[in-house]
């Protein structure tokens, strides 16, 4: 029992040059600590190094090295920087003092070597090197969570960028441009583009969520709006792609507060014939016709989501053909919503798309970019996910 209790113990290491004193400091210390002792400066840093006392007890007047040097030594070295020191003297100088507490001591007490006061130091800055080592380890812990957690919101941006096609798909007599800034590193908005025979689905979806819940969410509706493509043999049109999104949202069980919004066009591709659909969305897409006419595409469809009633899942789809040089915008709500002051950008949005409806889609694009950024002060990153698409009938 002895043996672990002593190994229980603290180690202090005494350095003095004077025999005397280090047996004063070791009677009184013995009952309560395992006490090391060094007659010199370089004997008391080889002791530190080898066996890493606990706290040292340090003489600054020693011959060959002083005191102050050996302190210099020893919080130069990694492994025993962190040992806190405490002086011992017989100098009553506010200087010298001054001077042991820059170079890293923790403490200085005076001689004569009052027993009841060192004991006290000693108590309270081996408390306090333990906090430090535990606040230490607490804080090591906490940065390597936030590393692993760092990696995976990586991978999970990876992979959301992956979603994404690396090119628009090539239509005869059509052009599109996009844009997507999310405003955190995991964005929660989607869009994407399907080509199958004649029809181009192209979609744009807002998910709950700018985390992991975000990557989640946009792989769960391209993998739905996917499959239905996939398997349909007959017509494509709006209303069986969301309406099979909400079938398999409701096989999933997702909690009530989370939803899916999504806006849905199918293009013919030989007669221009626009089917579209929405659910959840209140930014309309704009359409300029090429003769200047203008028009919003409205859909009043509910978001899809577990605590909304089935019996109000209506995506009844609406039609209209495009004419060569029309224009079309369709949009997220972060950019619209996006407030300067008490005005918000969804009239400039709307300026700076009609305006340049006439250019190809990425130079409407590279216009609305720069034009947001003077709005926000320039920063083209938004409180919200930034993301939108340009299509245009050639």
């Amino acid at each position: 029992m002895s043996n672990k209790g002593e190994q229980r113990k603290e180690t202090i290491l005494v350095v003095d040059d004077i025999v005397e004193n280090l047996e004063v400091v070791k009677r009184a210390l013995t009952p309560k600590y395992r006490v090391k002792a060094a007659i010199s400066g370089q004997l008391a840093v080889e002791i530190a190094v080898s066996q890493k006392p606990d706290l040292i007890l340090l003489d600054i007047l020693m011959p060959e090295m002083s005191g102050y040097e050996v302190c210099q030594q020893l919080k130069a070295k990694a492994i025993t920087k962190d040992i806190p020191i405490i002086f011992l003297t017989g100098m009553d100088s506010t200087h010298e003092e001054t001077q042991g507490l820059k170079m890293g001591a923790v403490d200085y007490i005076a001689k004569p070597i009052n027993p009841p006061i060192l004991k006290a130091r000693i108590k309270t800055h081996l408390e306090l090197s333990k906090t430090k080592k535990k606040l230490l380890h607490q804080k090591q812990e906490i940065e390597n969570l936030y590393q692993k957690l760092n990696n995976e919101i990586n991978k999970a941006a990876q992979i959301h960028e992956r979603n994404f096609l690396a090119e628009i798909p090539n239509c005869e007599g059509l052009s599109l441009a996009t844009h997507f800034q999310p405003a955190q590193r995991l964005g929660g908005d989607f869009y994407n583009f399907i080509k199958t025979g004649d029809k181009l689905v192209i979609y744009l979806s807002d998910v709950t969520g700018h985390s992991l819940e975000g990557v989640v969410f946009n792989a769960f509706v391209k993998e739905a709006v996917d499959s239905y493509v996939s398997i349909r043999t007959g017509d494509i049109e709006p209303e069986g792609i969301l309406r099979h999104v909400y079938q398999q949202y409701c096989k999933n069980n997702y909690p009530d507060d989370y939803f899916v919004c999504i806006f849905l066009m199918v293009l013919d591709l030989q007669s221009n014939e626009l089917s579209y659909s929405g659910a959840g969305f209140q930014n309309f897409p704009l359409l300029c016709f090429g003769n200047g006419e203008r028009l919003t595409l409205k859909s009043s469809g509910p978001p899809i989501s577990l605590a909304i009633s089935p019996e109000l899942m209506d995506f009844e789809a609406k039609q209209i053909t495009l004419m060569s040089g029309s224009t079309l915008l369709f949009s997220t709500d972060g950019i619209v919503e996006q407030a300067n002051g008490s005005l918000r950008y969804k009239n400039r949005l709307k300026e700076a798309f009609y305006n340049n409806c006439h250019r190809p889609p990425r130079k409407i694009v590279q216009t609305i970019n720069e034009d947001f950024q003077s709005f926000n002060n320039g920063c083209q990153q938004a409180d919200d996910d930034i993301t939108y698409i340009v299509l245009q009938v050639d």
